[in-house]
């Protein structure tokens, strides 16, 4: 992907929880990789994965590669 005449190695869909995560993990595997986050809402909207006041990522799920995610 490019804009403005930059390419990326990595584009991760969604600035949330398990977003920036993502991104935050690309980064530190791939230093010398460009990694793009892109959010369609604002900061603090209600529409994602780990959304309404309590925010909350469960890391009791039963497949083990998703929750060593949240280790």
């Amino acid at each position: 992907m490019s804009r403005n005449n930059q390419a990326y190695d990595f584009v991760v869909v969604g600035g949330g929880a398990f977003g920036v995560s993502t991104a935050l993990y690309l980064c530190l595997q791939y230093p010398k990789a460009k990694c793009a986050l892109v959010e369609q809402f604002k900061f603090g909207h209600g529409e994602g994965s780990s959304h309404s006041e309590i925010r909350m990522i469960t890391s009791t799920y039963n497949n083990p590669f998703y929750r060593d995610l949240c280790l």
